[in-house]
């Protein structure tokens, strides 16, 4: 059933003016000119997504990389609010981190993004993928996207899906938030020993 699953995703994006640039080692000035470019070619640009910025050119090799990061971070938070058009940038999550809390706090936080203290000093908006199945498959088959930083929005709040074959597929959300719910405190309580 992959072959009608693609067709169908496809056929969503057909119609649609998507445009990509699929290269490498862009600098943030290349990004900014291709951006500007784009939006007096179409006017009616609507969202930009860097994908990602561990594959940019940092600039000088030799300079501090958290100082490069947040140039990039700055640079492509003032060509936002230039272009009056949202920027998105995909970042890493530092894996180790995460790994080394226990089980049931391991939902990650904006501190686990790369390089975090400038991106989440200049976003509005950080939303990180979670599921908690990928650290205990007794946990339920439910994805979540946490919002770890909101200017516009409540911070915590959580979007629910189930995830299906690789993919994030709709689900109730009340529902879904009472069996993650019920899955964290049943975490948290300490087992009760049989005698």
């Amino acid at each position: 059933d992959g072959w009608q699953k693609m067709s169908t995703a496809i056929g969503g994006l057909i119609n649609q003016d998507i445009y990509m640039y699929d290269q490498t080692g862009l600098s943030v000035k290349d990004i900014q000119a291709i951006a500007r470019q784009h939006k007096r070619d179409h006017p009616d640009l609507k969202f930009i997504v860097v994908d990602h910025i561990g594959l940019m050119e940092l600039g000088d090799s030799k300079g501090r990389h958290d100082l490069q990061v947040g140039e990039i971070s700055k640079t492509l938070k003032n060509l936002a609010k230039e272009m009056e058009t949202p920027v998105c940038m995909l970042t890493q999550l530092v894996g180790k981190q995460i790994m080394q809390r226990p089980m049931k706090d391991r939902v990650p936080v904006a501190q686990d993004v790369k390089d975090s203290s400038r991106c989440e000093e200049d976003s509005d908006l950080i939303l990180l993928c979670h599921r908690q199945q990928v650290h205990d498959d007794k946990a339920p088959n439910i994805a979540e996207i946490v919002f770890a930083k909101a200017r516009h929005a409540v911070r915590g709040t959580r979007i629910y899906f189930r995830f299906v074959d690789g993919h994030f597929t709709p689900t109730d959300q009340s529902m879904a938030y009472n069996t993650m719910d019920a899955y964290y405190n049943e975490k948290s309580q300490p087992k009760q020993k049989n005698f």
